[in-house]
């Protein structure tokens, strides 16, 4: 069970948005995930398959993911299917070499998200809205992205069920990154994040001050290859003292084969391979 639970995280890690740091989930990873629709699109890939890479008969833990594309790459279906028989459907459809909307159907769950952008192709805001079918009770909340005459982000709302708002303040460094994200309602700013980058601007931490520990402490770390992938994540959950590793590999037309999670220790927990057509 722990397997099959760390190798759908790496999934949901590498390519869904995260639950926190705004910057990092919203923008950074719309970014990454555009960025991947366009390499397969470059290498006119039709159908990539992801599995667990399973090995002995006590790790057959039976993920199956099978992404097709289709209406000139506009169109992308993906079903998931797990070992215990549970299978998800999702739809996502591109404009522009970007996602616009995406589509999931899942068990007793519908979701749909949708993406718009400026002309120069920044994102101006995600639109998120589900319903639970078994109790027919919905959830709706709007990302609306602000930037300053420079094209820079400056601000973004959050807006739940039309009724409860954030704001969240983007401040830049030296070097026009956004250095940190400060969560502001009424007002009063109860959430701050942190972003330090490299001497290429390639974001390596994202950090938090910690209440208990009283002192700024990451909680992701970034890696990268020559060519500018993410060949390495380190993940340490909030207030925990382990902590898990990814690596990516990467073929030379930047196209990801596998995806390795290790624990603090070392020891491999999980593991995910992709294949082209």
């Amino acid at each position: 069970m722990r397997k099959k639970y760390l190798a759908i995280l790496i999934i949901s890690l590498a390519a869904a948005k995260g639950e926190c740091q705004f910057y990092y989930s919203d923008i950074i990873l719309n970014k990454i995930a555009n960025t991947n629709y366009v390499t397969l699109k470059n290498n006119k890939v039709k159908k990539v398959s992801i599995s667990n890479g399973s090995k002995g008969a006590e790790e057959q833990e039976g993920l199956r993911v099978f992404e097709t594309f289709s209406d000139n790459w506009g169109m992308l279906k993906t079903e998931t299917n797990l070992q215990s028989g549970i299978s998800t459907f999702s739809t996502t459809y591109y404009k522009n070499d970007k996602v616009w909307q995406k589509w999931d159907d899942g068990k007793n769950v519908n979701s749909l998200v949708r993406y718009t952008y400026d002309e120069s192709g920044k994102l101006l805001s995600i639109i998120s809205s589900s319903i639970d079918t078994t109790v027919l009770d919905g959830f709706f909340e709007s990302h609306i992205f602000n930037y300053d005459n420079k094209g820079s982000l400056t601000k973004m709302y959050k807006l739940k069920n039309e009724t409860d708002t954030t704001t969240i303040v983007f401040l830049k460094d030296e070097q026009g990154n956004i250095a940190e994200e400060r969560w502001q309602r009424k007002g009063k700013t109860f959430e701050n994040y942190y972003y330090y980058y490299n001497e290429k601007n390639q974001l390596t931490d994202i950090v938090k001050f910690n209440l208990k520990a009283q002192k700024m402490l990451p909680e992701f770390l970034f890696e990268y290859d020559e060519k500018g992938n993410v060949n390495k994540m380190t993940q340490i959950p909030f207030g925990n003292s382990s902590y898990f590793v990814w690596h990516y590999v990467f073929d030379d037309k930047g196209l990801k084969l596998g995806e390795f999670c290790y624990s603090k220790k070392g020891d491999l927990l999980g593991k995910v391979e992709y294949n082209y057509e």
